[in-house]
């Protein structure tokens, strides 16, 4: 009409309260609600962060820092999230929001490209390969124990089984692995982490999955007793089961690591006697231990969860070490290496937070001392049991290696 102007048309983006540099106090409960909920994230993505850098203690908030480390790789789609939500608080004017998403999305990439950084380029040192395209997506090493077979009942009467996994594929004699879980010598059983069954048995070895006697109701010697009973029905029963009794390796992982490894140091001991007859002169050919403690007193002493992993050797010993000083030096690998010791394959993380780092030093130096060959896998930005997640770059490292080794070294 004659005399009215024409209306302005409204702006087809934000407004200015509305864009980006608008406000730093959010207007709306919803508004409220989405700063506290990315804020919270950024919170638990910083505290990963620093925890992954420098561990503390493992249990409850520790706990944050070994999952960062584990599954590096799926941080890089948070940090992509956190990227996404930035941007759409940038649009909506949420200046607060927006730094907190920023802060959230920096923090999570650097969890993601740290340890995969470090980690490639480590596997590259070692020629072995690591595919981030598997990586990608997290796989369980998840627990799968069989109806197993008895095959000793220990003096206190106490049935002790394993389980059999038959190597695939192969004719005439086979390897066999004796494997040994972790638990702090007072939990778990046999079937943990079975995928490295699965992957030693389609490298043509027979794998034995035992079972110990657990603390605290068993004596400190019981569960290297039973682990040695265990190698000496392997070898005593070599012919019916078809493998070689000169070619039996020992696998062990946490405190089945410190087992295996004082099993293969200690054959025909006196003062550590297996809890069944063994044939006389058996011996183990190869031994692997991952992250598995050597000098329990130095573990006690100088471990990152002191409450965690004192409380555990003091109900598998009886006591800290200053009450118990030749139990400690008795049950510590260390103290056993000699010239002709088997070939020791050592996975560590250097940002284990159970076993001190150093004791994968301790090993090395005693099995260099006698001429003795020790592989150390020192592996970056990781911690105590990786192999949990078995795409994981870590664990991807330690398959590529464990295979060669056996290759050498346990055939």
């Amino acid at each position: 009409m004659a005399g009215m102007s024409e209306p302005t048309p409204a702006p087809s983006g934000p407004t200015s309260e509305a864009r980006p540099g608008g406000a730093w106090r959010p207007r709306s409960r919803v508004a409220w609600g989405a700063l506290g909920l990315v804020a919270l994230s950024t919170l638990t993505l910083v505290v990963t962060l620093a925890l992954a850098i420098v561990p503390v203690a493992g249990g409850h908030v520790g706990l944050l820092g070994g999952l960062g480390l584990m599954l590096p790789v799926q941080f890089f789609p948070v940090a992509l999230v956190m990227a996404v939500v930035g941007v759409a608080a940038w649009w909506r004017g949420a200046r607060a929001t927006v730094a907190a998403a920023v802060v959230g999305a920096v923090a999570a990439l650097v969890v993601a490209a740290w340890p995969t950084w470090v980690l490639t380029r480590y596997a590259d040192d070692l020629d072995v390969p690591v595919s981030l395209t598997e990586a990608l997506e997290p796989v369980l090493n998840e627990d799968a124990p069989r109806d197993g077979v008895t095959y000793a009942t220990a003096p206190d009467g106490t049935e002790l089984r394993l389980d059999v996994w038959r190597a695939a594929a192969v004719t005439g004699r086979r390897p066999a692995i004796v494997k040994v879980h972790g638990g702090g010598w007072a939990t778990g059983g046999r079937g943990e982490t079975a995928r490295w069954n699965r992957f030693l048995s389609e490298r043509g070895f027979d794998v034995f999955d035992i079972e110990y006697r657990l603390a605290p109701a068993a004596h400190p010697l019981d569960a290297i007793a039973d682990v040695k009973c265990a190698i000496g029905w392997v070898a005593r029963n070599a012919g019916s089961l078809g493998v070689d009794p000169a070619r039996i390796s020992v696998f062990g992982t946490s405190a089945g690591g410190h087992l295996a490894l004082l099993a293969a140091l200690t054959p025909g001991d006196a003062a550590l006697p297996a809890s069944c007859p063994v044939p006389a002169g058996t011996t183990v050919r190869s031994v692997i231990s991952f992250y598995g403690p050597v000098d329990l007193a130095a573990a006690y002493a100088d471990t990152g969860s002191p409450s965690t992993v004192r409380r555990d050797l003091r109900r598998y010993i009886g006591g800290a070490p200053r009450r118990r000083p030749r139990s400690y030096r008795l049950l510590s690998p260390v103290t056993h290496v000699e010239r002709g010791a088997p070939p020791v394959l050592m996975f560590m993380g250097d940002k284990d937070r159970i076993v001190p780092p150093g004791q994968a030093d301790r090993l090395e130096a005693a099995f260099g001392a006698v001429g003795a060959r020790s592989e150390i896998v020192r592996l970056p930005a990781t911690d105590h049991g990786f192999d949990v997640n078995w795409t994981g770059p870590a664990t991807q490292i330690a398959r590529g290696v464990l295979e060669r080794f056996l290759a050498r070294y346990a055939r």
